[in-house]
C-alpha cells in the first residue's frame, strides 16, 4: 500500500545538493535493507526542509555539508569503511560527527552513524549514537528514538524497547512514520509480554491510520494476536 501524502524528494537547488544527496542515500538504504529484526523499526531520516544550508550560510555548517558529501559518496561506492573512518583524502562520517557536532550535517553525520553500527551487529554503539541526537526537528527525533528501540530489542531489553519505540510514535509528526512507529511498538509490547498495550496501539493505529502503510501493518498484526490468544485460551 502507498502511504498517503508520502513526503516526495524535493527539488534540487544549490544549496541543498550534499543534503539531499544524504538524505535520498539513507531513504534508499531503510526501503530496500533487508529486516534483521523482528519488529525493526523502518527508520526514514525524512524530515521537510531539516537538511539544507542555512540561507546566509554558517561556514561551519558550509564546510560540515562539503565533507559530508564526500563520506556519502564513499557510501554510495560502497566504500564504507573510508566513509566511516575517512582516509587522506575523505574525512569520515567519525569525524564529522566529533567536529561537527552543532551543525545539521554533523547531526545526519551522528546517525548515519548509528544505523551503520545498528546494522553492523553493535547494537549497544548505535544506541549511544541514536540516544545522544538532539535537535528541534520531530521527525528525525522520534527516528533517533526508533533507531534506539531498535538496538534495544537487539540487547533482549524489549520491554525498554517498547516504551521508546511508543515515545517515538508520539513524537513523529509526520503520519505515515507515526503509524509504523506505533505499530512497531505493539509489536514488541506483545513480546515483553504487555498484550493489552499492544492490542490498544493495534486498535488506535487500525482505526486513526486506515490508508497508511502502518495501518495496513496493524490490521495483520490485530489479527495475529487474536489468533495467538484464541490458540492460547
Amino acid at each position: 500500500m502507498t502511504d498517503r501524502n508520502e513526503p516526495g524528494l524535493p527539488q534540487q537547488d544549490e544549496r541543498e545538493t550534499v543534503a539531499e544527496k544524504a538524505e535520498i542515500l539513507l531513504a534508499r538504504i531503510m526501503k530496500y535493507q533487508k529486516q534483521i529484526i523482528g519488529a525493526a523499526a523502518v527508520i526514514i531520516l525524512v524530515a521537510a526542509g531539516i537538511f539544507y544550508f542555512f540561507q546566509n550560510g554558517a561556514s561551519e555548517e558550509r564546510e560540515a555539508s562539503r565533507l559530508l558529501e564526500l563520506a556519502v559518496t564513499a557510501l554510495e561506492n560502497g566504500d564504507t569503511a573510508r566513509a566511516v573512518e575517512g582516509d587522506s583524502l575523505t574525512t569520515g562520517l567519525l569525524e564529522i560527527a566529533n567536529t561537527y557536532r552543532a551543525t545539521r550535517s554533523g547531526r545526519l553525520a551522528r546517525l548515519m552513524l548509528a544505523r551503520h553500527y545498528l546494522f553492523s551487529g553493535d547494537p549497544e554503539k548505535a544506541l549511544g549514537y541514536f540516544q545522544a541526537y538532539s535537535g528541534r526537528d520531530k521527525d528525525l527525533e522520534a527516528a533517533s528514538l526508533a533507531g534506539a528501540a531498535s538496538s534495544l530489542e537487539l540487547l533482549k531489553k524489549n520491554t525498554e524497547a517498547a516504551e521508546t519505540m511508543h515515545k517515538a510514535g508520539r513524537r513523529a509528526e509526520n503520519p505515515a512514520l507515526k503509524a509504523i512507529y506505533l505499530t512497531d511498538a505493539a509489536t514488541l509490547y506483545t513480546s515483553a509480554g504487555d498484550t493489552a498495550t499492544a492490542l490498544k496501539l493495534l486498535t488506535d493505529v487500525r482505526d486513526n491510520y486506515p490508508d497508511y502503510t502502518g495501518g495496513a501493518r496493524a490490521v495483520q498484526a490485530l489479527q495475529q494476536l487474536a489468533a495467538t490468544t484464541k490458540i492460547n485460551n
